[in-house]
């Protein structure tokens, strides 16, 4: 394949050229002669077809997470997130065991993949916060619960240099892959402030519907702040904040 140098690089197609820059830097292709149509009656391209499809699904359950955990995950996530968490919703799919290729899909594949997934790549949740928070949840009454012992953030907290403040975070969601829809609620701490004195126990309480057998997931967020003269500033941007999806109920 031929590559394109120069300090004016092409872009866009001329005549049968295209050319395009890619991580390996800018090359010119030929333009093939398949065309959607031909992909879609020709029986060779079956598999091809299947695997569209199914890539096709992981790409919906992730902008539905992204849209049920928006208010939770301003910034909180990395530039790669979704792209990571397509990737992460396409193994989940493979992973059924139930239906044919082309037809496998997020409920009948492993939801339980996701436990653990970072939306900060860069900062991970276990390693800013020394204890780890409990999540309760009662599929009966709907009520999904975080409990956090009391500790001392100067020594319980991996911090950001300058930040004054810190509060916890956690949002629940009841997500429907098939129809994409959603029932999701977010609830924070006050802001706490970082010193030598402890604490105290810090409980969260979210309320979803009661009895509910959809795909339950419940995400936590720790982030910093930096306040002067009584105006508090994210810290970072967001590039300190942990994000985690720590919890997965299928409800089955």
């Amino acid at each position: 394949m031929a590559k394109q140098y120069g300090n004016a690089p092409l872009g866009g197609t001329i005549l049968n050229t295209t050319y395009a820059r890619t991580r390996n830097g800018y090359v010119a292709k030929e333009r093939t002669r398949l065309n959607k149509a031909m992909m879609d009656a020709n029986p060779a391209f079956q598999a091809l077809r299947d695997q569209s499809q199914e890539f096709t699904r992981a790409t919906r359950a992730t902008k539905l997470v992204n849209f049920s955990f928006s208010e939770i995950l301003k910034h909180a996530k990395d530039k790669r997130m979704s792209t990571r968490l397509t990737s992460l919703f396409n193994k989940v799919v493979k992973m059924d065991q139930i239906n044919p290729r082309g037809k496998r899909n997020v409920l009948d594949g492993e939801l339980e993949l996701l436990t653990g997934f970072e939306f900060n790549e860069q900062v991970s949740l276990s390693n800013t916060l020394a204890k780890t928070p409990e999540i309760g949840i009662d599929r009966a009454t709907g009520e999904i619960k975080l409990a956090l012992e009391s500790f001392v953030p100067a020594t319980g907290l991996t911090f950001p240099p300058m930040s004054t403040h810190f509060k916890i975070s956690l949002a629940a969601g009841l997500l429907d892959f098939e129809k994409d829809e959603k029932e999701s609620k977010t609830a924070e701490s006050d802001y706490l402030e970082i010193s030598r004195e402890p604490i105290p126990a810090t409980n969260i309480t979210l309320n979803l519907s009661p009895d509910s057998d959809l795909p339950l997931l419940v995400v936590c967020k720790i982030s910093f702040v930096n306040e002067v003269n009584g105006i508090k500033e994210v810290a970072g941007w967001g590039s300190f904040t942990a994000c985690k999806l720590v919890k997965v109920d299928t409800g089955v």
